[in-house]
């Protein structure tokens, strides 16, 4: 598979529903003055492909 950006790096897993790839992004919240937030952090992981996402929809339901 080819990757889209130097920067992005697959998670591949293998499971009894088959190899499932994936690729994630993160979002911080807050500034650096900010003691309450500057911890939080949402980490989403997102298909990389179009089986990927077929099986996650299905494990979905």
């Amino acid at each position: 598979m080819t990757l889209r950006s130097p920067i992005e790096v697959p998670l591949r897993i293998r499971t009894s529903h088959g190899e499932l790839a994936l690729f994630s992004t993160m979002a911080t919240f807050g500034a650096p003055a900010d003691v309450t937030l500057s911890e939080l952090a949402i980490e989403l992981c997102h298909p990389l492909d179009q089986a990927t996402g077929q099986a996650l929809c299905a494990l979905a339901r």
